[in-house]
């Protein structure tokens, strides 16, 4: 079986709906997957999602323990689904709450 593409492209028309303004088919090109995925810290769900790599970077360079790092994800992540906050970069909000409420981290330390 045949994989093919299919691009349609619409125009608003001035009283809100959408005509098709162009059709394009073409054949799907296989490319080839990335070695490692891995999740961009764009999204609430990095919090949670985190390697265990990460944790220790952050637990590192704040001073603290790996186990306050994920107990601060989880903190984190219930107050942004409960609030309905975004942030750009969950990374950095979590290392902001970490240095801020690390019982050994300073809050002098450069990222």
């Amino acid at each position: 079986m045949e994989e093919l593409k299919i691009v349609i492209t619409l125009s608003k028309k001035k009283s809100g709906t959408y005509s098709i303004s162009d059709v394009q088919i073409g054949d799907v090109k296989q490319e080839p997957s990335p070695v490692r995925v891995t999740k961009m810290s764009g999204s609430v769900e990095w919090l949670l999602g985190m390697t265990d790599e990460e944790s220790k970077e952050i637990a590192e360079m704040c001073k603290t323990t790996d186990g306050f790092v994920r107990e601060k994800a989880k903190e984190l992540h219930n107050y942004c689904l409960y609030k309905g906050k975004r942030y750009k970069d969950y990374r950095l909000f979590l290392i902001n709450a970490v240095k801020k409420d690390a019982p050994h981290g300073s809050k002098n330390l450069d990222l």
